[in-house]
């Protein structure tokens, strides 16, 4: 793994009111979390444990594995009328 940030796709499941986040980076990711915080601390146990665990080398500075997550959630709004 380069010293690159891993690139993290989460989006907004409305039916389970959870954040899913996935990624081309980290084979084997897929989880879940009802808030972006609750998230965010799942992935920085997981990220390293799955790339660990799938063989890819860790190059890190610091001991720190920078990850982006790029989050979507399509909502909408009622107007009046």
């Amino acid at each position: 793994m380069s010293k690159h940030a891993v690139k993290i796709q989460a989006e907004w499941d409305p039916e389970a009111s959870v954040w899913v986040a996935q990624s081309d980076d980290v084979p084997g990711l897929a989880t879940e979390a009802a808030t972006m915080e609750e998230l965010i601390v799942k992935l920085r146990q997981l990220v390293p444990e799955l790339l660990e665990a799938n063989g890819i080398p860790l190059q890190t500075e610091n001991h720190e594995l920078p990850f982006d997550v790029f989050a979507s959630r399509h909502d909408s709004a009622r107007i009046a009328c």
